[in-house]
């Protein structure tokens, strides 16, 4: 047991010693300090500074990286507490614009890079370098709105690890998705804005992928849709499929039963004919449908989605009456577009109670008068509807309802 002497002894001992290594590094110019007070590598941090070269910044908002800092402590920038290593760079954080010609070539020895996001950086219409491969460890990559344009390089396919892929909004074309079937880890892509015309196996191409929860491909000019996709892991992760704004043609998807776990569907503004099917859903809460040239009837089977929040069947070439069992059990619908077909409502009870407190409501067009619907007395929650061109001849019940352009609108 030491005594009180010696405890006192060993704290001044081990301040006295730390403080002649500082005295000889202050001495011999510093370096020990500086080296003791470093994170990040010197090796890194000329690479950071040669990139922010490369970038115009007129505001001078990349200030603080500055050569004699720890660049782990820079704006944008994140170190491994392990390694020390550079393993996020997120543009993201700037409220400021800047601009690139090019990515500088010497960027790519951030070989540790976990994380990169190059939202709000504009590359004047350049190609993704195939050096992009070289990062293995990303995981995150969000090259999104950031002027790239050409081929998307088959060498992202190296990104093994790759979890996040954003490459929207960019003048990028892809003549087939082969390079995306490596990217085993893969939950989330966002690829909309994109020309994905010549892809014509896209859809078989991206099959083989057992994580992927999210697919975001609106806007692609997407043509063909294959009405059956063979059996894979991909249909009991999918969690959302949005392929609105593309060219499809053909009748309503038989594959999107397959996915178990299906939350979100958005089929609208393509070109679909036919009748609509919901015998093979059962888990969607959004379902978007409209602007395409679905016809026919709506079935009952719509009543059996108990989870549906939004749907959206506008401008179709819908017609028929609906009853009360078409929204028997839609007890979470929160909006519902029917806008632009030939429906008729006519066939409801006036004393019907809906399952449903609807907040949104577009019927614009279809058969509801010539009475004003009672059911819709009872909905507290709406804040907007449409009864436009419906046949109401009837007053309008309660004064905080009026008449705004050719729509009737609720006003809270």
């Amino acid at each position: 047991m030491p005594t009180l002497m010696e405890r006192v002894q060993l704290p001044l001992l081990f301040i006295f010693t730390l403080s002649f290594y500082c005295l000889r590094a202050e001495s011999e110019g510093g370096f020990a300090i500086s080296k003791v007070n470093q994170h990040c590598s010197a090796e890194e941090r000329e690479t950071l500074l040669d990139f922010k070269q490369s970038l115009s910044d007129p505001n001078l908002v990349l200030s603080n990286w500055d050569i004699d800092e720890d660049c782990c402590t820079w704006k944008g920038v994140s170190c491994s507490n392990k390694t020390n290593r550079v393993i996020k760079l997120n543009f993201s954080v700037f409220q400021d614009l800047f601009y690139a010609a090019s990515l500088h070539p010497s960027f790519f020895r951030l070989r540790h890079l976990q994380y990169l996001c190059f939202n709000n950086i504009l590359f004047n219409q350049t190609r993704i370098p195939h050096s992009i491969g070289s990062l293995t460890k990303l995981r995150y990559l969000d090259l999104s709105h950031s002027g790239f344009a050409g081929e998307i390089p088959p060498h992202i396919g190296n990104l093994t690890k790759l979890r996040y892929l954003d490459l929207s909004y960019n003048s990028l074309v892809a003549y087939n998705l082969l390079w995306m079937s490596h990217l085993f880890s893969l939950q989330f892509v966002e690829m909309s804005n994109l020309n994905l015309t010549f892809a014509t196996n896209w859809l078989h191409e991206i099959s083989v992928l057992p994580a992927l929860s999210t697919l975001h491909l609106s806007s692609c000019g997407l043509q063909t849709l294959p009405n059956l996709l063979p059996y894979s892991n991909f249909s009991s992760s999918i969690e959302l499929v949005d392929l609105s704004y593309n060219h499809l043609i053909g009748s309503f998807p038989n594959w999107s039963g397959q996915f178990i776990r299906l939350n979100e569907l958005y089929l609208d503004s393509n070109f679909f004919t036919g009748p609509i099917s919901f015998a093979s859903l059962s888990l969607l809460c959004d379902l978007n449908l409209g602007n395409n040239q679905f016809d026919g009837l709506i079935p009952h089977s719509l009543g059996q989605l108990s989870n549906l929040v939004t749907l959206d069947l506008g401008s179709n070439n819908l017609h028929g009456s609906l009853s009360e069992s078409h929204f028997a059990n839609l007890s979470q619908l929160i909006n519902l577009q029917l806008s632009g077909n030939q429906l008729n409502f006519n066939l409801i009870s006036p004393n019907w109670t809906p399952p449903f407190q609807i907040r949104y409501l577009y019927l614009s067009s279809c058969l509801v008068g010539p009475q004003f619907p009672l059911w819709l007395q009872n909905q507290k929650l709406l804040s907007v509807f449409d009864l436009s061109n419906c046949g109401i001849t009837d007053i309008i019940p309660h004064s905080e309802l009026v008449l705004v352009g050719f729509g009737i609108y609720h006003l809270k």
